[in-house]
């Protein structure tokens, strides 16, 4: 036991107080800030879509209707179409309208420099779109009651989910309520974090197994340890280093919690709103999907780490690790793409549903189809089984193959390394 812990904590001490750890905390939410960032300015950039536009052939109507409804634009009035020409030409304005009718019709063109700021038209548009339905309508004798009555008309089918309990007790909840959009969201939210975890720490797995085996000291290792211990040992070392990686999130999270309820309660907000929320039903809402979450996350953790830790043990150089572990990684693009595909299709689909009972793919899919309520418990139950027999078959393969993987080095490759591993593990059982 005392063997088994010296490893853990060389692993982990190596690795945790190192800057390449550092920054793999940070990078996530880094990430994040940037395209939080990115995401502001573009909104901010959409929102102030303003120029000086010059209005020209206009009649003293749809000049008044323009003007209403010109947003942040500046319109002129008093140009030409040979003076507005030249004073685009001249940078002085960055577009000029032409509005105009035709029988009955109007027909509006803006024209503009390839290198001109954008302009934003959308209410200009809808303007000219409300005086053409008026005019539509006095032509048609429309009073404007009638008018607004065809306007208002519109019909809108509302998607309801009908769940059928086990005791045949039937719940009804709207396609787009908040609470499926909670449970969506915390669905996305599980099959990023495996993703990310796994794309972490397979790699640091493998090198450390790989790192080494290169050095070529394995021998001298397991001459004062056993190899099984010292699998464990670096499986441990790694799961320390993924559970401090998460309390740092949990910190920064608490903290982060902390001060935006302290904002929240100082802002002017509506008890009518906050009765609205049911926060509380929302929360009931999330414990499901996040604790199922967090047991499908686990087991696909420990499931992708293991199954990098076999093939680490295979490499005979450290600088060929990427390319081993390369199949663990596709695996988990995979799964991860098949997640996003359920998230932005639907749940019920036969990929999805074959998928999520795929242990590699079960992390991924089997949120979206719990969040859609479209799995029984018995489903979710078999997936959790079918996972735990693959994560315990590919842990129990990956210690006992260890010994014999470390000590058969080749330079022909990994199928030729497990070739010779096999053989080595072969002889050591039948000795």
């Amino acid at each position: 036991m005392n063997k088994l812990w010296t490893v853990a904590k060389s692993v982990y001490r190596k690795n945790v107080f190192s800057w390449s750890f550092v920054w793999m905390v940070a990078s996530p939410l880094i990430m994040v800030g940037v395209f939080g960032l990115i995401g502001y300015f573009i909104g901010q950039s959409e929102a102030t879509k303003s120029g000086d536009i010059a209005l020209i052939q206009a009649s003293p109507e749809i000049q008044h209707i323009v003007e209403e409804n010109k947003g942040h634009n500046q319109i002129i009035l008093d140009l030409n179409q040979e003076e507005a020409q030249a004073a685009l030409r001249d940078d002085k304005i960055d577009g000029y309208l032409e509005v105009g009718e035709e029988e009955g019709q109007i027909k509006a063109n803006f024209f503009h420099k390839t290198t001109s700021s954008d302009v934003n038209l959308d209410t200009i548009e809808k303007g000219l779109q409300d005086l053409q339905v008026l005019q539509l309508a006095e032509s048609l004798g429309l009073s404007q009651d009638d008018l607004a009555k065809l306007q208002n008309q519109s019909v809108a089918i509302n998607v309801n989910n009908l769940n059928f309990g086990e005791d045949g007790k039937l719940s009804q909840e709207e396609g787009n309520s908040v609470k499926y959009i909670i449970r969506s969201g915390m669905a996305y939210f599980t099959c990023f974090i495996v993703f990310f975890f796994i794309i972490s720490y397979v790699n640091i797995i493998a090198q450390e197994i790989a790192a080494e085996k290169g050095s070529r000291i394995m021998e001298i290792i397991l001459s004062s340890i056993p190899a099984r211990t010292h699998f464990f040992g670096k499986m441990i070392g790694v799961g320390l280093m993924i559970l401090t990686q998460i309390a740092c999130y949990l910190v920064l999270y608490l903290l982060g919690a902390a001060a935006f309820t302290t904002s929240l309660v100082s802002l002017p907000i509506p008890e009518e709103l906050l009765e609205n929320l049911h926060l509380g039903s929302l929360i009931q809402e999330a414990i499901p999907i996040f604790a199922l979450g967090l047991v499908f996350a686990l087991i696909g953790i420990l499931i992708y780490t293991s199954f990098a830790g076999f093939l680490g043990s295979l490499v005979s150089k450290t600088e060929d690790v990427q390319k081993t572990i390369m199949p663990v990684v596709f695996l988990g693009v995979a799964g991860f793409y098949i997640g996003l595909f359920a998230f932005a299709s639907s749940a019920n689909n036969a990929l999805v549903r074959i998928s999520s009972q795929i242990p590699f793919f079960t992390p991924f899919v089997m949120p979206f189809r719990v969040a859609g309520e479209s799995v029984s418990n018995f489903e979710i139950g078999l997936s959790i089984v079918l996972s735990l027999i693959t994560m315990v078959a590919i842990f129990y393969l990956s210690a006992a193959f260890y010994k014999s993987n470390v000590l058969t080095y080749s330079d022909k490759g990994m199928v030729d390394t497990l070739k010779r591993s096999w053989t080595l593990w072969r002889s050591e059982k039948k000795a």
